[in-house]
């Protein structure tokens, strides 16, 4: 069992632009059906289809399996067919695509002048035909298509509206865009390395810059302090009036210079380097924000998870006191199980006593009978059989139980009521002791009648069966003559509008208790189809109504009629005419049905109309309208009976009145 076929179709890459004139050729309602390939598989469907509400054999196609078909590719450059734009790996949907939608038989074009140009030939005697083994062609854009029926080419257009339910076949991209996640993903964890390693120097680069900027501080604090002692020593030496001796001090400063050079020149390498890892270090500062970023993230998803920790802790301690009030309360129920079992206990033992007390019963019943049988028999010879020896544990324990239908509260009902007539029966008689040969020659007369109401009640069960029996068949012959009526009455429909080229047909509902219809103005074009009964403003309502048993099946036809224009008269009068024959009516009526015709139409529907009442002769038809019909004449099974006009009509200069033809299989 496959389907539904539309999910094992796609549209092949490329060709996207003809995948909704391809689901057009492919027909409506095909991409939903189911596919099966034997008989049980197909019961089975439909059973599945009944009991969700699909009420007739539909959507399915039953297909042997076999090999994938070998069907011929395009025809020609730039034409495609419909089995070379979808792309169905399924050998199964594929064949049968090809045998119930024709795919391989269905040309696509992109316009109708390019494909006749490719397609369109004449053979040797002038006839049109196409080439290769196409029969219909779609193009674009409105699916509209070219046939050759009889060597002439036809075109028809239509008016439907596109569908592209029909998905293109992306398993060569999603495939590729799995090749590229993963090399997107190696390419991450390469990323990730690269970034650990920027990370690492990043801290190395960071240690250096702290001790560079540390000794940077510090020559600078040694500098200002030079530098201050060198302007204390100018200043003694400006303020000075004799000549000091500043040997000492000038060695002082010449050394102090030297380190300041030496300290600006390490200054300046520090700077050089800090500025050639400037980049590196952004770098690795940006990826530390976004590390600190993605920590914070990460902090709040634990706050988070701590809060829904919380949260299930307190569910859990809740549940918790739910179990123990539940395990409390099993504990109550297991005390009140442990009662009840008790009961039963006692109530199995009172049972087991109450079945021995009956098959000891029982088995003192048959000795009284064989005991009675063999007094009427007159057997002297032989044992005789003692009532009072007790039966023996194996002989009651053979005993079976019988099984009734009904329950005990029945029976004890009918021995309350034995027991409450005997207790009357015996006040009235005064007797206060029974004889025991009384009581059983008693309960002999009783037994013989019981005997006699349950071979009636065993008659009664049977002659029921029977009529049951008898009552299905006989629903299921009027089911079957319903069918038929439905069916001739389809038939005559449709016959009936081929006389003006129209074609249609009749689906009843017994269901409903609703009839519809289907008008298709052109009955070469499937485009010219309807099914809304408002496009003719024709309402028609079918009632059925069934009686069985004793009183026979009725069928009752209303319809209600709303005529506004030619096309409803005439498919109105084709109805009436339909069901008429299915309802075996003697007479049929029709009263001005032809206003709303035009004067083409009204001459072929009256032809059309004397044609059919000739050939019904066993039907009278009467036939009402205001036209003229002195182009009708009338022979032997046909009479015009006109009508004298109304004198107050006449007098005022209004219109008078004549009848239609009628036919009759006489005179009278």
């Amino acid at each position: 069992m496959v389907g539904p076929i539309g999910s094992f179709i796609k549209i092949a890459p490329g060709k996207e632009e003809f995948a909704g004139i391809a689901e057009f050729a492919i027909g409506n309602g095909t991409l939903d059906r189911f596919i099966v390939t034997n008989d049980q598989d197909r019961k089975m469907m439909q059973d599945i289809r009944k009991s969700v509400g699909c009420r007739q054999d539909c959507g399915i196609f039953q297909v042997h399996a076999s090999a994938r078909f070998n069907v011929p590719g395009p025809p020609a450059d730039g034409i495609e067919t419909v089995a070379s734009v979808l792309s169905i790996p399924n050998d199964l949907v594929f064949n049968c695509l090809v045998d119930n939608a024709r795919i391989d038989t269905r040309a696509l074009a992109k316009d109708m002048k390019s494909s006749q140009d490719k397609l369109l030939s004449r053979d040797g005697q002038g006839r049109q035909c196409i080439r290769g083994n196409i029969k219909e062609v779609y193009f674009l854009p409105n699916a509209d298509k070219w046939m050759v029926k009889g060597g002439s080419m036809a075109a028809i257009s239509n008016e439907r509206k596109l569908r592209n339910t029909i998905g293109a076949d992306a398993t060569e991209a999603l495939a590729q865009s799995k090749r590229e996640a993963a090399q997107i993903q190696q390419e991450l964890k390469e990323l990730r390395s690269v970034e650990a390693r920027r990370e690492q120097e990043h801290t190395n680069l960071s240690r250096a810059w702290n001790k560079a900027k540390k000794a940077m501080s510090q020559n600078d604090t040694l500098i200002s302090q030079l530098q201050s002692k060198v302007d204390e020593i100018k200043e003694v030496e400006t303020t000075a009036n004799d000549t000091i001796d500043t040997s000492e001090c000038e060695e002082d400063v010449s050394q102090a210079e030297n380190a300041i050079d030496q300290l600006q020149t390490s200054g300046q390498k520090l700077e050089d380097q800090l500025s050639s890892h400037k980049p590196e270090i952004d770098a690795i500062k940006s990826s530390l924000d976004e590390t600190v970023i993605r920590n914070t993230k990460i902090m709040e998803d634990m706050q988070k998870a701590e809060a829904e920790i919380t949260t299930f802790l307190e569910t859990q301690t809740q549940q918790q006191d739910q179990i123990n009030k539940k395990r409390r309360k099993l504990e109550q129920y297991e005390q009140a199980i442990k009662k009840h079992q008790e009961k039963l206990d006692a109530v199995a033992a009172d049972k087991e006593k109450s079945l021995m007390t009956a098959r000891i019963l029982h088995h003192r019943l048959t000795l009284r009978k064989q005991l009675a049988q063999e007094e009427e028999e007159g057997a002297e010879d032989g044992p005789k059989i003692d009532l009072d020896v007790e039966p023996t544990k194996e002989v009651l324990e053979a005993i079976e139980p019988l099984t009734m239908k009904r329950e005990p509260e029945h029976f004890q009902v009918r021995i309350d009521r034995a027991n409450a007539k005997i207790k009357e029966e015996r006040k009235k008689r005064k007797v206060t002791q029974e004889d025991p040969a009384e009581a059983y020659e008693k309960y002999m007369r009783a037994k013989t009648e019981v005997d006699g109401k349950t071979k009636q009640i065993h008659k009664i069960e049977r002659k029921c069966d029977e009529l049951r029996h008898d009552m299905k068949e006989r629903k299921k012959r009027w089911k079957q003559l319903r069918g038929h009526l439905d069916r001739t009455t389809t038939i005559k429909f449709d016959e009936m509008l081929r006389l003006n080229k129209y074609s249609g047909s009749l689906d009843f509902s017994h269901k409903t208790n609703t009839l519809d219809l289907i008008v298709q103005k052109d009955n070469a074009t499937a485009a010219s189809q309807t099914k809304d009964v408002k496009a003719l403003r024709y309402v028609a309502v079918f009632h059925s109504r069934y009686r069985i048993h004793t009183k026979q099946s009725l069928l009752t036809l209303f319809a209600f009629l709303d005529c506004s224009g030619g096309e409803r008269s005439f498919t109105t009068m084709c109805l009436l005419l339909a069901l008429g024959e299915s309802l075996q009516t003697p007479f049929r009526i029709l009263d001005e049905f032809d206003v709303f015709l035009d004067a083409q139409v009204r001459k072929l529907t009256i032809q059309a109309l004397i044609h059919v009442a000739k050939k019904m002769k066993h039907r009278q038809f009467i036939f009402i309208t205001p036209q003229d019909l002195t182009s009708i004449k009338p022979d032997s099974e046909l009479k015009i009976l006109k009508l004298l006009p109304p004198e107050r009509h006449a007098n005022v200069g209004g219109p008078t009145q004549q009848t239609l033809p009628f036919t009759s299989q006489n005179s009278d």
